[in-house]
C-alpha cells in the first residue's frame, strides 16, 4: 500500500517549513507516522514493509517518484536497496534533496519518502562555457521547466548570442507511460559556429539540426535508443571557396544501449556507467556517408575510508569520409588536463582518465528562505587527484603513431547547489609545467 501526503497532513506541514535535525530526532508527529520514525538503516533488516509513503510532493506525481524504486509494500526490508532508491530519486534532478525513513508497524515497518521540491519552472539567464573555455561564452536567456506535468520531464527553449549561438528548443520524457518504459527526447536546433579545422580562418559553420530519439528502459538502470534525424550545414557565404561544396544535407540514424548503475550521477561514489553507440550519417549516393561507433566505459570504486577511485576509458571510430565539421577533436569538449589549450583534430579519438577523491568537508545541507525551492541547498568539498591520457588519429595513421597527450595534477571540488560542482585544479603535463583549471561538472 502506498500514501501520498501533500500539503493537508499536520506532518508535511512540519517539513514544509524546515527539514532539519527535527526529523532525525522522530519528533514529528500526526499523519500516519507517530514518535518513532527515525532513518530507514540497518536496525529494521528482515522485517516487512507494509507501507510506502511519501511527502514533500507538492507538485511531482507520486508515481513519478515510485518508478524509481524497487522497494516495495510487501517486500523484506533492506537497508541497501533502501539507499539505492534514494540516489535514484535524487538523481532525477528535481529535489534539491531526498530521504528516507522507516517506522516499525508492529513486526513489520513503514517506510516514508520525504522530498524536497526544487525550482521547476524559471526562466533562466544563459552564461554558456563554449569547449570549456572561459573566453568562449554564449550569454542570452531561456526557458526551462524541469518537472513538467510533475513527471520529471523538461521543456527547454534556448536563444543564446556570443560565442556559438544557438536557438534550441528540447523535449525530454523520461517515462512515456507507466508500464513499458518508453523513453522520448526531441531537439530541433539551429546554431553558428566558429569551424573548427578553419579555425586560423575564423569560418563559421551553421548548423541546422532535428532529432527524434525513442528509447527503452529495460530496468531502472538500463536502456536501448533509437535515433532518428535530420541534418544540414553550410559555411558561412564569405568562406565558401574554402570547400568545394556549400551545403550538406544529411539523414542520421543511430542505435545506442545504455549502463547506469552510478549512486549520485552528479559526483559518483560506486558504480559503472557504459554506453555504446552506433551512428549512420548520410548515404552512399551524398558526398557525406560515414558511420560513427563509441563506446564510454566509467567505474567507480570505494577504497580505504571514504575515498573514491574512479577510471574512464572511451574510444570513438569513424569509417568512410569523415567532413571536417565532423572530425574528432582535443582541446574543445573534450580536454587533456595539462594540455587543456592544445587543439588537435583526427578521425578517431581515445581518451582515458583515473582519479582518487575524498571528501574534506562532508556536505550539507542549508535553508536560505521558507519556501521548498531554497531549503536544503547543498554545500561540501572534496579533494581529488587526477590523471589523463589521449590522442586522436586519422584513418591513415597508425594508433601508436603521433602525439600522446598526457597530465596529472589535483584540486577542490565545491559541491554548490544548481551547478552541482565547481572544480579548480592545478595541472602538469609531462615536462611539469604547471597550468590552473577552473571548470563546471565532476570530472569523471
Amino acid at each position: 500500500m502506498v500514501y501520498i501526503f501533500r500539503n493537508g497532513g499536520e506532518v508535511l506541514k512540519a517539513f514544509s517549513k524546515k527539514i532539519r535535525i527535527v526529523l532525525l530526532s522522530c519528533e514529528i508527529s500526526g499523519c500516519a507516522f507517530g514518535r518513532s520514525l527515525c532513518p530507514a538503516d540497518s536496525s529494521m533488516e528482515g522485517r516487512w514493509i507494509t507501507e510506502v509513503l511519501i511527502f514533500g510532493n507538492e507538485r511531482t506525481k507520486p508515481e513519478t517518484i515510485l518508478r524509481e524504486m524497487k522497494t516495495r509494500s510487501g517486500d523484506v526490508f533492506d537497508a541497501s536497496r533502501i539507499e539505492e532508491d534514494r540516489k535514484r530519486i535524487q538523481n532525477l534532478g528535481v529535489f534539491n534533496r531526498v530521504e528516507m525513513f522507516a517506522e516499525p508497524a508492529g513486526e513489520d515497518v513503514r517506510v516514508a519518502v520525504f522530498v524536497t521540491e526544487g525550482l521547476s519552472f524559471i526562466p533562466y539567464p544563459v552564461f554558456h562555457l563554449n569547449e570549456r573555455d572561459w573566453k568562449k561564452l554564449s550569454y542570452g536567456a531561456g526557458l526551462r521547466h524541469v518537472n513538467f506535468r510533475g513527471r520529471a520531464e523538461t521543456l527547454d527553449v534556448l536563444l543564446s548570442a556570443g560565442y556559438n549561438p544557438i536557438y534550441r528548443f528540447s523535449y525530454v520524457n523520461p517515462w512515456i507511460d507507466g508500464t513499458n518504459g518508453l523513453q522520448a527526447v526531441l531537439d530541433v536546433h539551429f546554431q553558428r559556429l566558429l569551424s573548427k579545422h578553419f579555425r586560423d580562418e575564423k569560418a563559421h559553420e551553421n548548423h541546422l539540426g532535428f532529432f527524434v530519439q525513442i528509447g527503452k528502459r529495460l530496468t531502472l538502470t538500463t536502456s536501448l535508443n533509437a535515433l532518428l534525424g535530420y541534418r544540414e550545414v553550410s559555411l558561412s557565404p564569405e568562406w565558401i571557396g574554402l570547400l568545394e561544396y556549400h551545403r550538406d544535407r544529411m539523414p542520421v540514424a543511430g542505435l545506442s544501449a545504455l549502463m547506469d548503475h552510478r549512486d549520485l550521477k552528479e559526483y559518483p561514489n560506486r558504480g559503472y556507467f557504459l554506453i555504446l553507440s552506433a551512428r549512420k550519417t548520410g548515404w552512399p549516393s551524398m558526398r557525406a556517408d560515414y558511420t560513427t561507433i563509441e563506446t564510454d566505459a566509467r567505474g567507480y570504486l570505494p577504497v580505504i575510508g571514504q575515498c573514491t577511485f574512479a577510471a574512464r576509458n572511451a574510444i570513438a571510430l569513424t569509417a568512410g569520409v569523415v567532413p571536417v565539421y565532423d572530425r574528432l577533436f582535443l582541446g574543445y569538449e573534450e580536454r587533456i588536463r595539462g594540455h587543456w589549450s592544445v587543439m588537435a583534430e583526427g578521425e578517431n579519438r581515445w581518451i582515458a582518465s583515473a582519479a582518487l577523491r575524498f571528501p574534506l568537508i562532508k556536505i550539507r545541507h542549508f535553508d536560505l528562505g521558507e519556501s521548498s525551492e531554497s531549503m536544503n541547498l547543498k554545500f561540501g568539498v572534496s579533494f581529488g587527484f587526477f590523471a589523463d591520457a589521449g590522442k586522436v588519429w586519422f584513418h591513415n595513421e597508425r594508433l601508436d603513431t603521433g602525439r600522446l597527450l598526457f597530465g596529472y595534477g589535483a584540486g577542490l571540488h565545491f559541491h554548490l547547489p544548481i551547478v552541482d560542482v565547481l572544480r579548480f585544479e592545478a595541472a602538469f603535463d609531462e615536462k611539469g609545467r604547471r597550468e590552473w583549471i577552473f571548470d563546471i561538472g565532476a570530472d569523471i
